[in-house]
């Protein structure tokens, strides 16, 4: 993900540690897809923060994927996004850009968050591989 830091001084170390609090606060915020798949995770990890971009002004200026054209959580995002980055004193103000639900795929998904949902399915007998869960008893059988 893209991360840029306008100031004199370029990427400072202020910004970059502003930058890395507006991450973990993102990520506080929950998609509720992965939600109700069994997997929570935040919007950052999920993939879905294209870019930050936060100026020496304290404009911060974000793009996001969506998973789907239609999806139904903008709104939710929006909100919870203003709500929390606006109470932090570095950020004056906000612009939210969203993609039409093109651009995002799972590998956007951060590495650790990959793994959680990787055990999520195993946990459930799902794999990548089989869509379907194998019960023991029907190993054994010949299908054909």
């Amino acid at each position: 993900m893209p991360l840029v830091m306008n100031g004199p001084d370029g990427a400072n170390r202020a910004g970059t540690e502003t930058i890395i609090r507006i991450k973990r606060i993102l990520n506080t915020i929950g998609d509720p897809c992965s939600v109700a798949s069994g997997t929570p995770m935040g919007i950052e990890e999920m993939g879905l923060i294209k870019e930050l971009h936060l100026d020496s002004n304290g404009h911060l200026r974000i793009a996001m994927r969506l998973t789907a054209p239609l999806c139904h959580n903008v709104g939710y995002f929006n909100v919870e996004i203003k709500n929390r980055l606006l109470a932090l004193d570095e950020v004056q103000s906000l612009d939210i850009t969203m993609d039409h639900g093109l651009e995002w795929t799972p590998e956007n998904i951060s590495q650790q968050a990959r793994e959680r949902r990787q055990a999520t399915l195993r946990r459930y007998g799902l794999t990548r591989e089989s869509p379907h869960p194998v019960r023991s008893s029907e190993s054994s059988h010949n299908l054909e």
